[in-house]
């Protein structure tokens, strides 16, 4: 028994390379239906921290925004939340815990470019350097973002920020000046 087809009502529309398709597709409204230009459209909620404030003495050091915290609360912190690490070893060193505390804050809070850095007391009027160890009373910042472009382009988002605050205690983040010397960065 033949099954006739009836033929099509119009013809299919011409192939296209997989670049023309690219090229045509869209997945975005309408401009008329855009919002506003942000500075990283693609994080609408993106936190805007104030400005920071560089005193004239640190103006050309870096800055970061963050929390600061003790070497001593990001072990406990590892420690805490060791249930949560695969393959933890309770002896591992106390630096391996500080990393292992970025790396659980950073995945508790979905920020990405978490760091922690040295950074300078509040007040601090003399002229950091690289011998951190030797500087124990300078603080820990866990550091969302900095003022370095790249960083400050892909600060994170609000919920993401709040998340690591309530781990904070619900504190609010500050601008904190680097520790380190200008020279000791490449060119950003």
């Amino acid at each position: 028994m033949k099954v006739s087809v009836p033929p099509p009502s119009r013809p299919p529309p011409p192939m296209l390379s997989l670049g023309q398709s690219m090229d045509t597709m869209s997945l975005s409204p309408p401009p008329s239906h855009l919002p506003p230009n942000t500075d990283n459209p693609a994080i609408p909620d993106q936190i805007v921290p104030p400005v920071p404030r560089r005193p004239q003495e640190w103006k050309n050091h870096r800055v970061f925004y963050g929390f600061t915290v003790s070497r001593d609360w990001l072990i406990t912190y590892c420690e805490q939340n060791s249930h949560r690490v695969r393959n933890y070893q309770p002896d591992n060193t106390n630096f391996t815990k500080i990393y292992l505390a970025r790396e659980l804050l950073a995945s508790s809070s979905g920020i990405r470019g978490l760091e922690i850095e040295r950074v300078l007391p509040k007040g601090y009027t003399e002229r950091g350097g690289d011998d951190l160890d030797s500087n124990a009373c300078w603080p820990v910042l866990v550091s969302v973002c900095s003022s370095m472009r790249s960083s400050f382009v892909n600060r994170p988002s609000k919920p993401q920020l709040e998340k690591l605050k309530s781990i904070m205690g619900g504190r609010e983040p500050d601008w904190y000046v680097d520790a380190h010397l200008p020279e000791h960065y490449s060119e950003d």
